[in-house]
């Protein structure tokens, strides 16, 4: 927790790079006081999730009247809502015309406030129809039933179909030799240590993904 770290940190964090888009704002409200109260910069990353992952949301159609003001991308816009929360804003492209728009947005005027609440109230749902997951944050549609416990025990599920094809695998090598080679108990053997060692470490591989921290992801208060 950062709040921990400043207390004991002999040198107080100059940065904090979270995930910042309207529908986190709310959840986010007391990272950002925290961090200005401490003089601590905000990065935010993932800030144009609203039109590459919602297109359909509700902060799309508040993004449409500065468009239209500033005669500006959607994505000028919410990075003019970031500029708004006192964020800094961290993105990445690998094509020339998104850098283009991204440098222009120099050129841009600010939001005006009545925006800025706009889109805060467009991006304040419930709390329990987003999920964060280190870099990416899914929106669960309430209309497909229990995608929302699907998307909880997706490395359980994975990990259950890494052992079903384990054991698939397994079964076929095993009939095979039975019928190809007279020494298949030793071939047995040795491939069996190799097809499990695999198993081991794809299942050790997603363990590690699903409790590591993951890079960049920020500290709450």
């Amino acid at each position: 927790q950062l709040s921990d770290i400043v207390k004991i940190a002999k040198e107080v964090p100059v940065i904090n790079q979270i995930n910042l888009h309207p529908y986190l704002y709310q959840s986010s409200l007391d990272t950002l006081k925290f961090c200005n109260e401490n003089r601590i910069v905000v990065e935010a990353y993932g800030s144009l999730y609203p039109i590459t992952q919602y297109p359909d949301g509700p902060v799309t159609a508040a993004l449409i009247e500065p468009q239209h003001r500033l005669i500006a991308t959607a994505a000028q816009v919410l990075f003019l809502w970031v500029r708004a929360k006192g964020a800094v804003i961290v993105t990445t492209t690998n094509r020339s015309e998104r850098l283009v728009e991204y440098l222009a947005l120099g050129k841009l005027g600010p939001l005006y406030q009545a925006e800025v609440n706009a889109i805060d109230a467009a991006g304040a749902i419930p709390s329990s129809d987003i999920e964060s997951d280190g870099w990416l944050v899914i929106m669960t549609d309430p209309t497909i039933p229990h995608i929302d416990h699907i998307l909880k025990y997706r490395r359980f599920i994975s990990c259950i179909l890494i052992l079903q094809a384990t054991a698939l695998t397994y079964f076929v090598y095993v009939r095979s030799l039975r019928r190809a080679s007279p020494n298949w108990e030793t071939m047995v053997c040795a491939g069996s240590v190799t097809i499990f060692f695999t198993a081991s470490i794809l299942l050790t591989l997603i363990r590690r993904r699903a409790t590591a921290r993951v890079f960049g992801a920020g500290a709450n208060v």
